[in-house]
């Protein structure tokens, strides 16, 4: 028995040496090289799964592996791959949650495998199929955040939730649906600012809700109602970027914010009011490349203003259609 124990200590050593190895390989962009790394883990904890089928540790390891291989895959564009070793994941998380339903990490990891299996059907093209992926992640979340008042992190999963809801009901081009749902999400998002204004991660979530809607509402051709969610949105980013002028992520999101915005006005014909956005947005793009003079994406926003300010300066109510 000591020897057993010893072997499958071993070896459940080794399986996190050979996981933590392909995170590095990962992080150095070397994805298949992360892949062979975190198959060979996955062989190992196989291995003592079969040995140890109900050890919650071994399950948990197991069920990592599989979605550490799903994410390289997904990252290397091989969506059938990756959805089967989602699919593996979940399996394992399932049976984990099956043996302690009251465990609330448990039911939370299990929501978050059917998230990841909804992200490739809805990647795939297949909205219908990631929908019910979606709403099965929704309903546990749910669940958790009824009797988890005090879990942020719940009721952050559970805006996820509708927002995936919302992007596969898009998808299937049923925006009233789709609106609910995002309306949903922003709720939760906003109850979650609201508990922590301080809270930078929170705003930010917040300010994307807001642009979601934006989006629903644009497509639908209700512009007016769109620019105002952008605009709300807008001021979430503008209060961020005070706090850190140095932060190059937040920096590009306030820019995409202005593009919106100017991509609002042109569709309503008002040029001034597009060339006042495109002013802004110009400014920040400067700031972006004093921050990394070497950032191509810095060069390219630059480069996009600049054009966008020539054409609206020739009176060209067509540019919005054309940066589309």
């Amino acid at each position: 028995d000591d020897t057993i124990l010893t072997r499958a200590l071993y070896l459940r050593n080794l399986s996190v040496s050979l996981e933590r190895i392909g995170d590095g390989l990962r992080a150095q962009e070397d994805l298949q090289g992360a892949l062979e790394s975190y198959r060979a883990s996955l062989a190992i904890r196989q291995e003592l799964a079969e040995q140890a089928r109900k050890d919650t540790g071994v399950l948990w390891d197991l069920a990592v592996s599989h979605e550490r291989i799903g994410d390289v895959l997904r990252e290397q564009r091989d969506l059938p791959s990756a959805l089967a070793a989602y699919r593996a994941g979940l399996e394992v998380r399932q049976r984990l949650a099956d043996q302690d339903g009251g465990d609330v990490v448990l039911q939370s990891n299990l929501a978050t495998g059917h998230r990841h299996v909804g992200d490739v059907l809805l990647a795939q093209g297949d909205p219908s199929g990631a929908l019910e992926s979606f709403r099965s992640s929704r309903e546990i979340l749910q669940e958790l955040a009824i009797h988890e008042d005090s879990s942020a992190g719940a009721r952050r999963h559970l805006a996820v939730s509708y927002e995936r809801i919302g992007e596969a009901l898009r998808a299937q081009g049923d925006l009233s649906s789709a609106m609910v749902a995002c309306r949903n999400g922003l709720a939760v998002r906003q109850r979650l600012a609201d508990s922590d204004p301080g809270n930078d991660v929170w705003q930010r979530d917040l300010a994307e809700g807001h642009e979601r809607m934006g989006d629903i509402l644009q497509r639908q051709g209700n512009l007016s109602e769109a620019t105002r969610s952008y605009r709300a949105g807008l001021g979430i980013r503008e209060r961020l970027v005070e706090r850190a002028r140095s932060n190059a992520g937040w920096q590009r999101d306030l820019l995409l914010s202005y593009r919106r915005l100017t991509r609002m006005a042109l569709r309503t014909g008002d040029l001034q009011a597009a060339h006042d956005w495109l002013i802004r947005e110009q400014g920040v793009a400067a700031h972006l490349s004093a921050l990394d003079p070497t950032s191509a994406q810095a060069r390219r926003d630059h480069e996009v203003v600049a054009w966008m300010l020539m054409r609206v300066g020739q009176d060209r109510p067509d540019t919005g259609a054309a940066w589309e």
